[in-house]
């Protein structure tokens, strides 16, 4: 983004973090406030993504993922992903019906996925009975 478009909010140098002592070196928990659950998604407001907006010039796009079934066999025991075509009761209506997990192909990370392992806790210190209580910092199918 260009200087003009760039909507900015204050936020510590390098140098000043971490924020919360407890976390890992250079963490930011705490800074956007003790229940955050977004990081620096937080900065993706409607005013940022407008602004970025302005500085398409050419509508070129990268895509920077990778498909579904990649890699065919994906890491420490993980299952690849299964793809069903269901037909709707013969008529002309057919739903895709898919079961991965979020951690083959692409990453679909939430701030649950790893944890600073010195203290055992995750972003902004939640702890993993936090995790397994509640949608705190999770990937919420809303």
């Amino acid at each position: 983004m260009s200087k003009q478009s760039q909507i900015t909010l204050p936020r510590p140098s390098f140098a000043q973090l971490p924020v919360d002592p407890k976390g890992p070196l250079g963490n930011a928990w705490g800074l956007w406030g003790p229940n955050d659950q977004l990081g620096m998604l937080n900065l993706l407001t409607a005013d940022n993504v407008a602004a970025a907006a302005k500085e398409i010039k050419t509508g070129v796009r990268f895509s920077l993922d990778w498909p579904l079934t990649k890699p065919s066999f994906p890491s420490f025991g993980r299952n690849p992903c299964e793809h069903k075509l269901v037909n709707r009761g013969g008529r002309c209506v057919n739903d895709d019906v898919l079961n991965f997990n979020t951690q083959c192909s692409s990453q679909w990370d939430g701030f649950r996925h790893y944890g600073f392992q010195k203290e055992r806790r995750y972003y902004n210190g939640a702890t993993q009975q936090d995790l397994e209580n509640s949608e705190v910092i999770g990937m919420h199918c809303e």
